[in-house]
């Protein structure tokens, strides 16, 4: 029963976060072929196909500064036949290349708690805050984003992490692997499996060693 329950967290920790195409039908006539972002089972457009038309909580929306005005390029003018935002502001967050709402409204609410003035100011799980964040790049970086924002990355094969010692290193801190066999090491920027064969579910000792754990 244990193994089972084992693999469940695998597969839910496999498909959380990945950079995926589009495949429902009204995405692959909006979306840019392979720019979709897909977190919690839930498809986030990150290009848009037609010029004009930018993501807004996911979705590619035909641009109009009356609706969309938190959304701006990069230097601030307003959208044209642009397919991204550059820049986001107000209570809207960028988010590779879309803006997003922050707190309870959905798909926004799977990437930020809050925002202020174009920024957000704490990420959801999975997620760790960028130490560079502004108007115009990312907030929240994937924990196993390792391309990453502004010079700070996440670590291959994490799930949760805290972001970087930005004094001592770009790199996020991992403290849960995706895999239940891997563990992240001492400093938090690697996960590495457990040295036993047989192990399928592993957890810290001292000095980074660890310990198989029974399937009984």
């Amino acid at each position: 029963m244990r193994v089972y329950i084992t693999m469940l967290i695998l597969l839910s920790a496999l498909i959380s976060f990945q950079t995926a195409g589009c495949t429902h039908s009204y995405q692959v006539n909006d979306c840019v072929e392979g720019r979709c972002e897909e977190i919690n089972g839930h498809e986030l457009y990150t290009e848009c196909k037609n010029n004009g038309y930018i993501p807004i909580n996911g979705y590619c929306q035909k641009y109009d500064s009356s609706r969309y005005s938190s959304c701006k390029n990069a230097d601030g003018t307003g959208i044209t036949t642009q397919r991204q935002c550059g820049m986001c502001t107000g209570s809207m967050h960028l988010y590779k290349g879309g803006c997003y709402s922050c707190g309870s409204i959905y798909p926004g609410s799977l990437i930020c708690r809050e925002c202020a003035e174009g920024v957000c100011t704490n990420c959801t799980r999975g997620f760790f805050e960028n130490p560079a964040a502004s108007q115009t790049a990312d907030s929240c970086i994937r924990c196993d984003d390792t391309t990453g924002v502004a010079g700070f990355v996440g670590v291959a094969g994490c799930l949760r992490c805290y972001s970087p010692n930005s004094t001592h290193s770009n790199v996020a801190r991992c403290h849960t692997c995706k895999l239940p066999t891997h563990m992240p090491n001492t400093m938090g920027d690697t996960c590495y499996k457990c040295q036993l064969s047989d192990c399928f579910r592993c957890k810290p000792r001292m000095h980074a060693r660890f310990v198989a754990l029974s399937s009984i």
